[in-house]
């Protein structure tokens, strides 16, 4: 099941219960979460990440004045750096997610791994492989859709002026699927193999005939009148 909202808000009002909506939402595995307006709805990421450990690196730096007129030295300094390990949350900002730009999103996917994805965005130009309008792409997505195995593929689906075009290369495809399916070694010894036998004796068989027709007819008219 796959399921949209754009605030965790909506799904209170709608189910008028706190305690059910953060039950519809615990039932999901998978997060992707685009850019929102809502403190609330980003903090359903944010609390589902851990923390990470970060190096951060410190600067000191001292001086000393002495005074050794023997030595001639009037000045101690001394310059550090230091390397600690520290935990910070993965994103510790709202702003972060706030800020997405267009076409962004955090998705927690794989029973927590967070990814940032960048989805591409349709051009402004003409494309022929671009329907006219959501409503073609739902309308040809409800004639063409195939729960085969081989569904995803579309029929190789084109899309001219909002109409959908099929090729012909799904159903070659398929046929082809077929013979190469059958053609395992089973399939070679129990049938391919004595197919192709029987078409080699019953092809001999017709060119000896032929052969022996035409060489009667032409060559040997008296041994064939005989």
């Amino acid at each position: 099941m796959t399921a949209y909202t754009q605030t965790l808000s909506d799904i209170k009002a709608h189910v008028s219960s706190t305690a059910k909506a953060n039950q519809m939402v615990g039932n999901f595995n998978n997060l992707v979460m685009l850019r929102v307006r809502e403190k609330n709805t980003a903090m359903l990421l944010i609390d589902q990440l851990p923390d990470v450990d970060v190096y951060q690196k410190t600067l000191t730096s001292g001086v000393t004045y002495v005074s050794r007129p023997g030595k001639k030295t009037d000045i101690n300094s001394n310059v550090n750096d230091q390397m600690i390990l520290i935990k910070v949350p993965m994103i510790s900002r709202l702003t972060d997610i706030i800020n997405l730009p267009k076409g962004q999103a955090y998705a927690l996917l794989e029973g927590g791994r967070l990814w940032k994805i960048r989805m591409p965005l349709p051009a402004d130009n003409d494309d022929p492989h671009m329907p006219a309008s959501l409503e073609k792409l739902a309308d040809n997505m409800e004639k063409n859709y195939h729960t085969k195995e081989t569904w995803w593929t579309g029929g190789d689906m084109t899309f001219v002026g909002g109409v959908s075009h099929h090729n012909g290369d799904y159903d070659r495809r398929q046929r082809t699927g077929t013979s190469e399916q059958r053609a395992g070694p089973f399939g070679l010894l129990l049938w391919d193999l004595p197919i192709s036998l029987i078409g080699i004796l019953l092809g001999s068989l017709l060119a000896s005939l032929l052969i022996e027709y035409v060489c009667i007819a032409l060559l040997w008219t008296d041994e064939g009148a005989a």
